[in-house]
């Protein structure tokens, strides 16, 4: 029996042992092994942020695709009802692989199962939560953030659904942490394969953002998914991008880009905006033509 045993919310420690947990997996020796993930009780609901759940949810996707059977150890009783009845964790995994169940909590858009056949389901119901969080304020560059989101999984993780989202709204605070993941080539891996002469995965994460950069794998890509992204940004937001062995940090404007020291397969995608820094959505009373 194999045990991967998570002991903080230390968001270091997550994608590292996250790391470390997926390359020790091979398949089951018998279909049914079963595998213990264990969240001990320094792993508490007040700090369990987006970027957590679209990681645990990558890994038991791993587990179940190799055969195993998972059982979910959580000691933090709010975190285990959290994980049982507002994700509904155990839903995703039951007979066919579930895209989305709505979160009994309207300030979260719940776990999502990232599939290019409910991109356009995907794209409206996102529409929809965001309204209900200010209907004063015009989400739509949110909106526009997140669709680059999916179409960047879509036209290069290859992740055969390995891919999940989460969204969830602090109301007090009045702030929306957005977090997206998935267990495919990475970004870093796709661009330096039609760009050469990045030499280093953080020089291509780099250059990812920068305008006009592309990797050429759809038609329809202009490279100008992360470019539009970060141009979004606000001085209040943060975004950070995992990709293959690259870390990038936006703080506002501001921007870093590290060596990982270890190889996360795929790409993690975590940010954190300010709902006030949008501006107010104009409405158009009448028409003349």
């Amino acid at each position: 029996m194999k045990e991967l045993i998570y002991e903080s919310c230390n968001r270091g420690e997550w994608i590292k042992n996250s790391i470390e947990y997926r390359k020790s997996i091979t398949q089951a020796i018998k279909e049914g092994e079963v595998v213990n993930i264990h969240l001990n009780k320094n792993v508490v609901k007040e700090k369990f942020e987006p970027m957590h759940i679209v990681l645990f949810s990558c890994l038991i996707d791993v587990l179940k695709s190799n055969k195993y059977k998972v059982r979910l150890i959580i000691d933090n009783e709010e975190l285990r009802k959290f994980v049982w009845e507002d994700i509904k964790v155990k839903e995703y995994w039951s007979g066919e692989n579930i895209a989305h169940i709505p979160s009994p909590i309207p300030s979260r858009f719940n776990l999502w199962r990232i599939l290019e056949d409910y991109k356009d389901s995907y794209a409206i119901n996102v529409c929809q939560y965001l309204k209900k969080l200010d209907e004063k304020k015009d989400f739509s560059g949110l909106q526009t953030m997140l669709n680059e989101l999916y179409y960047n999984i879509f036209d290069h993780a290859e992740a055969n659904g390995n891919a999940f989202s989460y969204i969830s709204a602090d109301v007090n605070a009045r702030t929306i942490s957005v977090a997206v993941c998935d267990f495919g080539k990475g970004i870093a891996r796709t661009l330096r394969e039609a760009h050469p002469e990045y030499e280093t995965d953080w020089d291509a994460l780099e250059n990812a953002i920068k305008k006009g950069i592309t990797s050429r794998s759809k038609s329809h890509n202009a490279g100008l998914g992360l470019y539009n992204i970060v141009s979004m940004l606000k001085e209040e937001d943060s975004l950070r991008i995992i990709s293959n062995n690259s870390f990038g940090v936006y703080i506002g404007k501001s921007k870093k880009f590290y060596k990982l020291g270890r190889n996360f397969d795929g790409t993690l995608i975590y940010m954190k905006m300010s709902i006030d820094s949008l501006e107010e959505e104009e409405i158009v009373e009448s028409f003349y033509f």
